[in-house]
């Protein structure tokens, strides 16, 4: 069963602490990054630097500290040079904010480890192939072959759907 973090109450259309299951780390892609006007807890309204993501995840107001840490992992302070980079969230219970000590969202310094498809024939990673990279190549076969193939194993099944022809 789901639980409310209480904080999810006070500005639950932005992305906090209370947005990580059990503190586990959470990768999200770059959509945009944006300036417009955020209403905080207490109804005071400022303009704010707003990341969007292309994944179903709410936007994360994102701090200096967070810009220069993205600065660093994709080797441009451009933001344009972010759009459309996989980054790897994480909360931090020890993050200073005047004499207190908050919670906060972190971007790790380093790029999220790429996750391969599998081929469920052969079990191999999948390769990028030909203009495809390797998620391409795991939705064609996907459609074409009913399964998530490798190129080995989609040559193989190619050649069995054409010893399958009965024309």
């Amino acid at each position: 069963m789901s639980k409310t973090h209480w904080k999810s109450l006070f500005n639950p259309n932005y992305f906090g602490c209370y947005c990580f299951e059990d503190d586990k780390d959470i990768v999200l892609t770059i959509q945009s990054m944006v300036r417009e006007m955020v209403t905080g807890e207490g109804g005071k309204s400022e303009e704010r630097t707003v990341m969007y993501f292309k994944e179903n995840a709410k936007p994360l107001i994102c701090n200096k500290t967070n810009c220069k840490t993205m600065a660093k992992l994709f080797k441009s302070p451009h933001i344009e040079d972010w759009c459309g980079r996989k980054i790897q969230l994480y909360p931090d219970h020890k993050v200073r904010f005047g004499k207190d000590i908050v919670d906060g969202v972190r971007i790790r310094p380093f790029l999220p480890k790429e996750e391969h498809p599998k081929c469920t024939d052969c079990g191999a990673d999948i390769a990028s192939a030909g203009k495809m990279n390797a998620l391409q190549v795991a939705e064609y076969t996907a459609k074409k072959y009913g399964r998530v193939l490798c190129s080995g194993c989609a040559t193989k099944a190619a050649e069995a759907q054409k010893g399958n022809d009965v024309l």
